[in-house]
């Protein structure tokens, strides 16, 4: 017995240590000769900055910017919201049209929206039920009720819509009977549907819609089902957060008291910690109960705060009480911008007022600030209070008061610092160097004589006002305007200033404005300008009558077009636009407000002329016309667009199309339809209206619009009529394009009761009618986006800060096509950039462009400030150049503030680039990968290697999007920035092998 479990033994041992060999061998040959795979951190291998690209273009240094805005003749001014010597900073309002219609279509397309994806809803659940059903099995059936279920759910669309429509709060009344017999309609369905249960969205005494949580009273035996007596905390309300979207709502009775200490937490002092309530005031609990409408709702919102009434001991207060005392908060907690002030005109007499909480010591007041109204020469009044009760008390119970005055130098205050009254004043202090000279007498020492020329001392970057000029050339005096560095340069070096520039008599002032402010820079370049432009022969014309003879260069051609120069209100011949149109010509015609204008380039209107140049009307050849008239008649097509964006269409059924087309009087073009692929005679195109034949066998149709030299394609699939299963004893007519001619019928359909083949044709119709109901979401946030647009765009905002020099009244606003309102730019530099039309739509307003100087190479960075809606009047071979440039592109002029502008000079060139980033426009979670990091499997399916569990390789599959430059993959999602990512080619790269994070850049592939 010893013997064989001593065997037993022996064998055990043996097969344990063969086992460890093996094993040992197994993972000796398994990891021998393998190296662990180097992976990279999405840090390092995103090329989402490069996918962003960089755009490189020449420009030119400007010193001097206008924003001039016209009125569009064919809407009605609103509002006009400056007046001429107004000084308004940018992104203010100054005019905005009436757009009642558009708003009101906002609203429609907001509701569309809501209704297709409520749509959208009703039928993802039927396809979760169609799937639950397949999962458990089915029988045979006729398969009507689910056609029958499929009706009823798409005729819900027109209901939900009707319905919201009448329960939206912004919704206007008396649209249309239609709409008001729809919304009753679908009233009534949506309560034989809700089984009275409140979620079809019924008016709820909690106040909002029905199906909002919270709001429906409920259980009788809740409390929330009857009217508080008392509030005291938010535990109080029948619903809400605080938040303005969720605001507190208390129902309360007029008798209810509400503790004052609880509306102190609703409205404390801070009112970053104010909360947002409604208290509705019900005539009495059956009221509330019967849902009926409450007599008053209180609204309280942190904007605003509460002043105790009479006996300010009182602990609670009725809802009547706590109306009365609401107050609108007027103290703010800082100072940055000129808007921030309470009222005030920025004048001695009328100084801007702001008002403020804290005392002489609460550094609430921005440099920035500062800067603006010294920039300004505006006069300002800063008052402090300690509270918001002590302001409504008595408006001269202030903390601190303190008056800001234009004669202070700017110099040693920092634009993103906050400053305290005490601190303003430390700052200040008498200097001997002005940062503005407004009349001759704020000279420094002289006579104006030639022996002893007037001194002006100015601060760096301090200003003399243009009529001082003016004033002393036509009285004959001599000055010297000096500029210094600092008053320590002055100190050091009286007879040293960084700039200079000298007055004498009979000087040049063309061009010199009485009422712009000039640096010592700038100023030196408008008089040599001045000077050059006196020099300049008269060369505007007042009619063109000769093609050739009156044109002031140029050949005719698209490189070398015909140059004509008028004087505003100049005429040119029919005849002369005829022979330029029949000899396919191109010309510019340039109209100056003067001679001196002309001289400067200071172009007051142009028109450019095509071969395919479009009038809405014929040119009289013997008629005389301006260039206003010509830019009136001009017809241009900016884009043509297809609507619906239809995927699919049914052999048998007519579909209609519509051509959106954009552009100035491009109402007048017509639109050319044309149908390609079709394979049958009955299947046509007419006037957008397709037809698509019985006997249409082309698996798919082109549909062609165009106008005005532009075109829009749309292919759409075709389906084949379904013919009905003469056992189905159904009687349904499904086509399968969604829709349905189905007789009555519907509820809840047991789809238990269909064969798998039934259930699985439903089961894809369903799905295509779910991605046909998502298509048209898709074009109803378009089209919302594109009603958004008009409605922001009919409020017209200054574009930089600067004075308003021109401003008509609504009433009267002008009709020669000249502008309503002029701002003129405050002093800075500019540069002026042509984009060409095909890279029109990779800058935008507020981007930031990259601007270096060609004579320092310095960088500079400026902000547009303006692209305009019209090409330049010139050939695109003489101005920027980029990407992609093209002979037969136009560009489009765009105007960029240079904040930072110390060494630039006007006329200067300087090389221009900007990307996305710059831009704004790239995604910060963009994801792009060089190409050779995405690999494609047999199926076609893209896929990454990455690091996955216990530091092991392993595959991911992604989805792809754009690639840009044939070498930027944009990844959509499989990956985060949290992943780090390998080289997907080697011997090693398999899933499971060992990964090891790496930093060495050497290695990666940008």
């Amino acid at each position: 017995m010893k013997s064989k479990k001593k065997v037993i033994l022996i064998a055990i041992v043996v097969l344990v240590v063969l086992a460890a060999i093996i094993g040992g061998i197994v993972y000796f040959v398994k990891n021998r000769n393998t190296t662990p795979v180097d992976v990279y951190s999405m840090e390092l291998l995103n090329s989402a900055g490069w996918a962003g690209g960089e755009s490189s273009l020449s420009g030119t240094i400007t010193s001097d910017y206008v924003q001039e805005v016209y009125a569009d003749e064919e809407q009605d001014v609103e509002d006009v919201y400056v007046q001429q010597g107004d000084y308004v900073k940018k992104g203010e309002k100054l005019m905005k049209y009436d757009v009642e219609e558009q708003e009101l279509d906002l609203q429609l397309q907001e509701l569309e929206i809501k209704s297709s994806q409520m749509e959208i809803e009703d039928l993802e659940s039927e396809l979760s039920k169609m799937r639950s059903a397949r999962a458990e099995g089915t029988v045979d059936s006729s398969g009507s009720a689910v056609m029958q279920a499929s009706l009823n759910l798409s005729s819900l669309k027109g209901d939900i819509l009707a319905k919201m429509m009448k329960n939206d709060a912004d919704y206007v009344e008396g649209n249309s009977e239609e709409s008001s017999e729809g919304s009753s309609e679908s009233q009534e369905k949506a309560k034989q549907q809700s089984d009275g249960n409140g979620e079809e969205g019924g008016e709820n005494p909690g106040g909002g819609n029905g199906g909002e949580e919270g709001e429906n009273p409920g259980n009788p035996d809740d409390d929330k089902n009857v009217l508080s007596q008392a509030v005291g905390s938010v535990s109080d309300a029948v619903s809400g957060e605080g938040s303005a979207e969720a605001p507190y709502i208390f129902c309360v009775s007029s008798d209810t008291v509400i503790q004052y200490s609880f509306i102190r937490e609703l409205l404390p002092e801070d009112q970053a910690n104010a909360k947002y309530a409604e208290f509705r005031v019900y005539a009495s609990q059956e009221v509330y109960e019967n849902e009926g409408e409450p007599d008053d709702t209180i609204v309280v919102t942190p904007e605003e705060y509460f002043v105790p009434g009479g006996d300010s001991t009182k602990e609670s207060y009725t809802p009547a009480e706590l109306k009365a005392g609401l107050r609108k908060r007027v103290l703010k907690d800082s100072a940055s911008v000129i808007g921030d002030r309470e009222r005030g005109e920025g004048t001695d007499g009328a100084p801007y007022i702001f008002l403020l909480k804290g005392d002489e010591n609460t550094k609430s007041i921005a440099g920035s600030l500062i800067m603006d109204l010294l920039d300004e020469n505006a006069t300002a009044m800063f008052k402090f209070f300690a509270s918001e009760a002590d302001y409504t008390a008595n408006e001269d119970k202030t903390t601190a008061t303190f008056i800001l005055n234009p004669v202070y130098d700017k110099e040693g205050f920092d634009t993103a610092a906050l400053y305290s009254i005490a601190e303003i004043k430390e700052a200040i202090a008498e200097k001997k160097l002005k940062s503005r000279i407004e009349t001759v007498s704020d000279s420094s020492y002289g006579d104006g004589s030639a022996n002893s020329p007037y001194i002006y001392l100015l601060s760096k970057d301090g200003t003399v006002q243009g009529s001082v000029i003016w004033s002393l050339v036509r009285g004959e005096y001599y000055a010297e305007i000096q500029e210094f560095d600092s008053e320590e340069a002055y100190e050091a070096n009286p007879y040293k200033p960084a700039h200079s520039v000298s007055i004498k008599p009979g000087m040049a002032l063309t061009g010199i404005e009485a009422a712009r402010e000039y640096t010592v820079l700038k100023l030196d370049a408008a008089l040599k300008a001045a000077e050059a432009a006196s020099r300049l022969p008269n060369v505007l014309k007042s009619e063109i009558t000769d093609k050739k003879e009156d044109a002031y260069s140029g050949s005719g051609t698209m490189e070398d077009p015909y140059l004509y120069r008028m004087i505003t209100g100049g005429r040119v011949r029919g005849s002369v636009i005829n022979d330029l149109m029949k000899s396919k010509e191109f010309a510019v015609f340039y109209e100056y407000d003067s001679e001196e204008d002309g001289r400067r380039e200071n172009v007051a209107n142009s028109v450019t002329l095509r071969p395919n140049t479009i009038f809405k009307e014929s040119i009289a050849s013997f008629g005389w016309y301006t260039l206003t008239d010509l830019t009136d008649a001009l017809v241009t097509a900016d884009k043509i667009e297809i609507r619906p964006e239809r995927k699919t269409v049914t052999a048998g059924k007519s579909y209609q199309f519509t051509a959106k087309l954009s552009g100035k009087n491009s109402e007048v073009l017509s639109v050319t339809w044309e149908l390609k692929r079709n394979k049958s005679d009955a299947t046509t195109l007419i006037d957008g209206t397709l037809t698509v034949g019985e006997d249409e066998t082309a698996d798919s149709l082109r549909i062609i619009a165009s106008a005005g030299g532009k075109r829009d394609e749309l292919t759409v699939k075709v389906k084949q009529k379904k013919v009905p299963d003469e056992n189905s004893g159904g009687g349904s007519d499904y086509d399968g394009g969604g829709d349905y001619d189905s007789g009555s019928g519907g509820g809840d359909i047991d789809y238990s009761d269909y064969t798998a083949e039934e259930l699985a044709d439903a089961i894809a119709d369903k799905e295509e009618e779910i991605a046909e109901a998502k298509q048209t979401l898709n074009e109803a946030k378009i089209d919302y986006e594109e009603a958004k647009k008009e409605v922001e765009a009919a409020t017209v905002k200054a574009t930089v800060d600067g004075e308003v020099t021109l401003a008509y009244t609504k009433e009267a606003m002008p009709e020669d096509g000249s502008p309503a309102i002029i701002v003129r730019g405050k002093d800075g530099m500019y540069v002026d950039v042509n984009v060409s039309e095909m890279s029109l739509d990779t800058v935008k307003v507020g981007g930031v462009i990259y601007c270096t100087s060609m004579e320092t190479y310095e960088q500079y960075e400026a902000e547009i400030v303006e692209i305009s809606q019209y090409p330049a009047s010139s050939s695109g071979s003489d101005y920027s150049y980029d990407s992609t440039s093209n002979p037969n592109s136009s560009y489009y002029p765009v105007v960029a503030y240079i904040a930072q502008s110390d060494g630039l000079v006007t006329g200067e060139s300087v090389e221009v680039s900007y990307s996305q980033q710059s831009m704004g426009t790239l995604d910060e979670e963009s994801i792009y990968l060089q190409k050779a990091y995405v690999r494609t499997d047999d199926d076609g399916r893209s896929y990454v290697y990455k690091e996955g569990k216990d530091q092991r390789l392993e595959k991911q599959y992604v989805k792809t999007g754009e690639t840009l430059y044939g070498q930027y993959v944009e990844i959509l999602s499989g990956i985060t920035m949290d992943d780090n990512i390998a080289f997907p080619y080697g011997k090693n790269v398999k899933e499971g092998a060992k990964v090891e994070l790496s930093e060495n850049t050497d290695n990666i592939i940008y």
